[in-house]
């Protein structure tokens, strides 16, 4: 007999993500401190394990590896073709959301936290970008941790 495989997000049907509600109290991601999401049980790692089940890694991994290079890009490109890029991530998260490749609750988390990015000069962008993809580390990390080391 064939079964499908469910893999819905974590999440009890209405509960909110703590990451979510604090990135939309920020002005810009560069507030967000690193000793509030990296250190296990903080903020990354709570996100991991709500997509633990609920998000491949296939996926996350894409994702993040286009943040990886447009990271590698900052200093060498210009920014109006970085800037470019940026918006570009934009339909693609979301096309990845309308295929159910990426479940809602990840999707609005990026989609909060790229509007928390300011794109108004190369300063300001390098540092909330490099924050993100940081943050976005951090997640993948624990979601390798969660999604395969610890349940073994």
């Amino acid at each position: 007999m064939n079964q499908k495989i469910n893999r819905k997000p974590n999440p009890r049907k209405g509960e909110k993500s703590e990451a979510l509600e604090q990135i939309n109290r920020l002005e810009r991601f560069s507030e967000l401190n690193v000793v509030e999401f990296a250190p296990e049980g903080e903020l990354a790692h709570r996100e991991a394990k709500r997509y633990r089940n609920g998000l491949k890694t296939s996926q996350l991994r894409k994702f993040f590896d286009t943040i990886k290079d447009l990271e590698r890009s900052l200093e060498d490109t210009q920014f109006e073709s970085i800037q470019n890029e940026f918006y570009l991530l934009q339909p693609k998260l979301a096309y990845a959301r309308a295929r159910d490749l990426v479940p809602e609750d990840f999707y609005r988390l990026m989609t909060a936290s790229m509007q928390k990015i300011r794109t108004d000069k190369r300063e300001n962008f390098k540092e909330d970008f490099e924050r993100f993809a940081r943050f976005l580390e951090a997640i993948v990390a624990y979601h390798k941790y969660e999604s395969e080391v610890k349940h073994r």
